[in-house]
């Protein structure tokens, strides 16, 4: 079998029939594929949806589980996966029609450990809001010479060979956001042979409920948390796993650096907990990553960055700010 399939179920019965439909919409036979469905404790009737699928189709599998979260979701699909590659489609997104065999065909030949791959960003109406594209690297190249030229967070824009994965015990945090970040900045490095192809796989539904649009106060603080966990981690992974002497190490210090700005620019946009901001900025200050020393190509992002340098700046207009909101 050549592909697994792994789409986490939570919650989603507004759009579940569409991804697994689209995932019958492609040219392969059912025999090479499989789709597993985690269900993580799903309180709504996603799994019903998913188990009428499976009276037609019978390289559907569902395992239910207590909830994890969407990694503990995926590193479930990835313990059970028997195809030769995998591919994380979340159950709001879809993917555009005849394209896995397209995929697969330049996987499969180069021996690939990571395929990139282009995504588009939708309304729910199938409007283009953004698009997702990678470095032009139409051969295969080693993980730290791909790392170098930058990557995209994104686990659903790759597909990753499930050996090469097992072999290196790649993982996901559970129940913890942006668990995409540290997993892809081990994955690329590790990799061996990888490359990018332009084909547009999959489109991403902008949905109201999404975290980084979320208002609710807990969901940001776990967020701006979370962020913060994943920076520590790769800055660890960074300082002692990717040696100064690796062409991938002044851009995995600049990716730690991005990250860094992205958690300042959340935590003053979406928090107004002092004790919050006081506890964030003494742990990056423990790890010698802020005052920040990244100079990002953008604009925008530059002039953030010297304004958060600036702690007494910083900290006079968060506290002003939550003043104003309380």
């Amino acid at each position: 079998m050549n592909l697994s399939i792994i789409i986490p179920v939570y919650n989603v019965e507004k759009y579940i029939e569409r991804c697994i439909r689209s995932c019958y919409d492609q040219q392969l036979a059912h025999s090479e594929y499989e789709i597993i469905v985690v269900d993580d404790e799903s309180p709504d009737g996603s799994v019903r949806i998913v188990h009428g699928f499976m009276k037609s189709f019978p390289n559907i599998r569902v395992i239910s589980q207590k909830n994890k979260g969407l990694g503990g979701a995926r590193n479930t699909g990835i313990q059970n996966a028997k195809g030769r590659y995998l591919l994380f489609l979340d159950s709001d997104d879809y993917l555009l029609s005849n394209v896995l065999n397209r995929l697969m065909k330049i996987a499969v030949p180069k021996e690939l450990d990571i395929l990139d791959f282009a995504a588009n960003g939708v309304r729910e109406d199938g409007s283009i809001v953004y698009s997702i594209r990678h470095q032009n690297c139409p051969e295969p190249v080693t993980g730290p010479e791909y790392f170098n030229c930058g990557h995209h967070n994104s686990a659903c824009v790759r597909l990753y060979r499930t050996e090469f994965l097992t072999q290196h015990h790649l993982l996901f945090k559970e129940k913890v956001y942006i668990e995409d970040v540290e997993f892809n900045f081990k994955a690329v490095f590790m990799a061996q042979r990888i490359m990018s192809t332009e084909l547009v796989i999959s489109n991403f539904v902008q949905t109201a409920d999404s975290i980084t649009r979320s208002s609710n106060t807990s969901k940001n603080q776990k967020l701006i948390q979370d962020i913060l966990q994943s920076v520590l981690l790769i800055d660890n992974y960074s300082k002692y796993k990717i040696t100064e002497n690796s062409i991938a190490y002044n851009k995995s210090r600049a990716k730690v650096n991005e990250l860094v700005i992205s958690l300042l620019k959340n935590l003053f946009s979406k928090s107004k907990n002092k004790e919050l901001f006081t506890a964030t900025l003494k742990a990056l200050r423990a790890a010698e990553l802020y005052p920040v020393q990244y100079m990002s190509d953008n604009h925008q992002r530059n002039l953030f960055k010297s304004f958060a340098n600036q702690y007494w700046i910083f900290k006079h207009f968060y506290t002003l700010k939550t003043r104003i909101g309380s």
